[in-house]
């Protein structure tokens, strides 16, 4: 408690004890200071618990974020990670085969590494497919703003 309040309630005290000469009189208007006293003081202490649970609360809802967002992180990095192992696959497929056919001095199998190059190609349109997912699903509205447009101008164009 702030000391200017303290020695108003003694102030207080002291003129009641002057004005009021009965003992009664006094010890009423003492404890009525005290259950002023208290009363504020609970109500201050009231304040700071609704303070400490708004604080509180907003750092679960901080961690609840941050925890689907890992989540999202994570399911994000595996879905493009199995596109990724399969073009480094199929690159490492190509390269044994080029190296191969220069040591054994022999043809390449055309046919073989076309199909090889067809299945980098898929798998990057996929790869390509999932990133343009994310972009459209956090798209920024200043940088890649909606228009509106008639369906038969775009089908038309």
């Amino acid at each position: 408690m702030d000391l200017r309040k303290l020695i108003t309630l003694q102030t207080i005290y002291v003129i009641a004890i002057s004005l009021f000469h009965t003992p009664v009189v006094v010890n009423l208007i003492g404890q009525g200071i005290i259950i002023l006293f208290m009363y504020k003081f609970l109500k201050d202490q009231q304040q700071q618990d609704l303070k400490d649970q708004e604080s509180t609360a907003k750092t679960l809802e901080s961690s609840a974020k941050l925890a689907a967002l890992g989540e999202i992180a994570a399911g994000i990095a595996h879905e493009i990670n199995n596109p990724v192992a399969i073009v480094h696959g199929k690159a490492q497929l190509i390269w044994m085969q080029i190296e191969e056919a220069k040591e054994e001095n022999k043809p390449i199998n055309l046919e073989e590494l076309a199909e090889h190059n067809q299945h980098i190609i898929q798998t990057v349109n996929r790869i390509d497919k999932i990133i343009n997912g994310l972009r459209y699903f956090v798209r920024d509205d200043v940088r890649n703003p909606l228009i509106w447009a008639q369906v038969d101008e775009i089908v038309e164009n």
